[in-house]
């Protein structure tokens, strides 16, 4: 009898699929999906108001079924139409 042949009865599971990556390991960058670009980018504003005018916001945004930052938005769409920032500042049109 020999006892270089080994016999197991453990299956051996095959690898994970990683698609072609190595297995993220500590110490490296992780590297997350990015969000696709848009064609609008959203920027912070920090806005103080009264307590009448926020909660006026506030019931607004509600009975309208937008949040703040939508409400916000589309007041400034509709009522600061004056003036126009043009996407190539410089260009003459």
């Amino acid at each position: 009898m020999q006892d270089n042949e080994h016999t197991t009865t453990d299956t051996v599971e095959p690898p994970a699929q990683t698609s072609g990556r190595q297995p993220w390991t500590p110490g490296q960058k992780f590297k997350g999906r990015k969000a696709p670009k848009t064609t609008t980018t959203k920027r912070a504003l920090k806005l103080s108001v009264d307590q009448d005018t926020y909660e006026r916001l506030a019931v607004e945004s509600i009975k309208s079924g937008l949040n703040l930052s939508e409400l916000v938005d589309k007041l400034a769409r509709e009522h600061c139409n004056n003036w126009v920032v043009h996407a190539k500042p410089g260009s003459k049109s």
